[in-house]
Formats: structure tokens, C-alpha cells, sequence
């Protein structure tokens, strides 16, 4: 094995790592990269499901997301958001019957991410709902075949009259000038 050697960086003691800025809130495509059952904190409560999920298109490709689900907590109302997340999850990424994480990983599903602040965290992103990846959501742009701007409506207009017939030999075309519309 070759040698290698490496010595510790001395750092202050309150710095922490880079902090990256939340990705924009909005619809995100991404697939489940990893999936495990973490140990509860004092501040969590019981056992829950954590899921890591990468970015895989846009402006954020690669970016990270994280998405917990508290389906072991003791508070009911957390326990049916959970619950609810879990199902909407379930149908982005194809499952009738969970019965192992991995059933979770490596298919692309969209979520709506939400941007939550904390006075201890400060801004950060929050995974709000999942959707299979071709369905249509709600603040997608959607294409609009009718022309956005009055110009173009105006020009559209004048497009869809007919020509002036041309000038026969010998006629005067001096007046045709007063037939454009421009």
C-alpha cells in the first residue's frame, strides 16, 4: 500500500462547513439516492425515515435535498403528514407496497420544495410534496399558444389580411403606399 500522509488544518473553532443557499422553491425533478431509518434525537422524538434526494436536472443539478418522515412520532398530527408524504412518495416513484427503503431509490420523481427559516439554521430547504415525473403541476409554466404581447397580436392581425393585388402594367401604384398598414 503506498504511504500517505496528512496533517490536520488548523480552524476556528467556530467555523463550520460551507453552507450552500436553499435551491429555489418550486418543482424539482430528483431521484432517491439513498434511504435509512435514523436514530431519534431528544428534539425528533422516536425512530424516523430519512431520504436523501439529488437534483437531476436545472440549474441545481447535483444540489442535495433531504426529506424526513416522522411516522413513528407521538404527536398525531405529525404522524398523518408523514403518513400522507409517504403515500404521495410511494405513487411518484411507483410502489403499492413498501416493504424496504430501497424500493425508494434510483427512479426520478419531482417535489415541491418550500424554503423554511430558523433562527438556529437560518434559511433551508423543506421537501413539501411528490409527484410522478410527466404530471402536471399546478406552478409549472404552461404554453401558451396565444400571443403575449399586443405587437405580436397587431402584427398577427395584418398577417392574416390579404396581400394587395399586384400592380397591372401600366396602372399607377402610387396609391398602393396608402394600403399599408405600417
Amino acid at each position: 500500500m503506498p504511504a500517505f500522509t496528512y496533517s490536520r488544518k488548523p480552524r476556528d473553532s467556530g467555523t463550520r462547513r460551507k453552507q450552500f443557499p436553499p435551491v429555489a422553491a418550486g418543482w424539482h425533478v430528483v431521484e432517491g439516492i439513498e434511504a435509512k431509518w435514523k436514530a431519534p434525537t431528544e428534539k425528533q422524538g422516536p425512530q424516523y425515515l430519512w431520504l436523501r434526494l439529488d437534483i437531476n436536472e436545472g440549474e441545481y443539478l447535483g444540489r442535495c435535498l433531504f426529506a424526513t418522515f416522522h411516522l413513528n412520532s407521538t404527536n398525531p398530527t405529525a404522524r398523518e403528514i408523514a403518513e400522507e408524504r409517504l403515500e404521495e412518495l410511494m405513487t411518484a416513484v411507483g410502489v403499492d407496497d413498501l416493504k424496504h427503503t430501497d424500493q425508494l431509490l434510483n427512479k426520478l420523481f419531482k417535489v415541491r420544495v418550500a424554503i423554511k427559516y430558523s433562527e438556529e439554521y437560518g434559511s433551508q430547504n423543506e421537501v413539501k410534496a411528490y409527484r410522478p415525473l410527466g404530471t402536471a403541476t399546478k406552478d409549472e409554466p404552461k404554453v401558451d399558444s396565444q400571443p403575449r404581447f399586443p405587437m405580436n397580436k397587431a402584427k398577427a392581425a395584418a398577417e392574416a389580411q390579404p396581400a394587395p393585388a399586384p400592380a397591372k402594367e401600366g396602372e399607377d401604384d402610387s396609391d398602393l403606399d396608402d394600403k399599408i398598414p405600417f
